[in-house]
């Protein structure tokens, strides 16, 4: 498993919205850095379901290997609401206007199936296009090679460094146990176990003097 860093993230979210020719796939990497969503996730989400008032995303259907929509998700605790980043909010606002554009332009050739990530012509994206182009930018950017699948990694590794609750990243992950957040990312708690250790002793510290 490849993850990337905080510095790492504020440089791809930064800079990649400078590239040229991303527009359609941009809105894709910041959802899934910012929310953990599944690509299939993410490909299937309409604007009905997001609440940008409140800040919310209501993850009700997926896009299927088949490229099939499908009502429902991976497992029951895949169906779930994720709470939002105000920069992430904006963003979407901005990506909303750019899809609504093209829609006019497309006149009665569009489709319209509310989705996000549509293609010019409102159909479904294929998934291959979207991670064809994360690797470009990625490469454009100078960053570590890693795949789509681990914008998901480094939410969730980025999560539990900043001390959040596991059962929580399990819950906006979606995954059907916390067992399955543990075990998947196991390899971040032995230094997380350091971190600890180092704030207690700095605590004793102080309660000594």
């Amino acid at each position: 498993m490849q993850v990337w860093d905080l510095h790492q993230i504020n440089y791809f979210i930064r800079e990649s919205k400078k590239l040229k020719n991303i527009t359609r796939f941009n809105i894709s990497f910041s959802i899934a850095v910012l929310t953990g969503m599944r690509q299939g996730e993410i490909l299937g989400l309409r604007w009905k379901d997001i609440d940008m008032e409140d800040s919310l995303i209501y993850i009700r259907q997926t896009l299927t290997k088949k490229r099939e929509l499908k009502y429902g998700a991976k497992n029951k605790t895949s169906l779930r609401t994720i709470y939002l980043p105000q920069i992430l909010i904006e963003e979407l606002k901005s990506h909303r206007q750019f899809v609504e554009y093209e829609k006019e332009k497309a006149g009665d050739k569009y489709t319209d199936l509310d989705l996000v990530l549509p293609s010019k012509y409102g159909k479904l994206l294929d998934s291959r296009s979207i991670r064809r182009s994360f690797y470009n930018v990625t490469e454009k950017l100078g960053l570590p090679k890693i795949r789509f699948y681990d914008l998901r990694h480094t939410h969730a590794t980025l999560l539990i460094q900043q001390n959040v609750n596991v059962k929580l990243i399990s819950e906006r992950l979606g995954h059907a146990d916390i067992g399955t957040t543990l075990n998947t990312y196991s390899h971040i708690l032995p230094e997380m176990q350091r971190t600890i250790s180092e704030k207690l002793d700095k605590v004793l510290e102080k309660s000594d003097r």
